[in-house]
Order: C-alpha cells, then structure tokens, then sequence
C-alpha cells in the first residue's frame, strides 16, 4: 500500500492511506513515529473525529495517513452493537469525498 500511494502521489495525486492495522505497520512505514500518534483510524470509526481530522501529512508531498494506535484492537467490541458498525469506514470516507469536492 505503501509504495502504490507513494507512486500516486510522485504523479500528482493526492493520496489518503487509512491505516487499519492495530500494528500500525503502514503508519511506522511512512515515518509517523508510535509516541507522536496523538489521532487515529480509532477515532474516526468511533465517530469521535472526522476522517480530515485524523489525518497526518508524511514526508511525502500529496500523501497523507490517517495513523493506526493499538486502541484498534478493542474496536470490534466496542462498535459491535452500533447498527452502522460495518459501514463507519464507508461512511466517513464519503462525507470526506463529498467535502473535499
């Protein structure tokens, strides 16, 4: 995923990496140290935060990560009740497209 968005972004796209993994391999990949991640794809499918937000620009001009924290790992309990539950990442990714247009 890693070298895809950075090769999209060399050819001037803009890039958005939502990083879902609780190791937060693709966050540490692209440079967002584990101490420094203060926002995280956790925030954004709790709903306390939209996906803008939670955003973290990388050393990449036109790439950004929404980082991953190891509070993923409670995420499916926590959500597991919320009727949305299987459409939050959808959801905030749509209102995201529809404000930046």
């Amino acid at each position: 995923a890693i070298n895809l968005a950075t090769a999209l972004a060399a050819i001037g796209e803009r890039v958005l990496i939502v990083d879902l993994d609780p190791q937060g391999n693709a966050s540490t990949g692209l440079g967002i140290d584990r101490k420094d991640r203060t926002v995280s794809s956790y925030d954004v499918l709790t709903g306390e935060l939209e996906l803008e937000a939670a955003a973290v620009p990388t050393a990449v001009p036109g790439l950004s990560i929404v980082p991953s924290t190891l509070d993923l790992l409670g995420i499916e309990m926590e959500i597991a009740s919320a009727p949305d539950r299987v459409l939050r990442l959808r959801n905030a990714l749509r209102a995201a497209t529809e404000r930046s247009a």
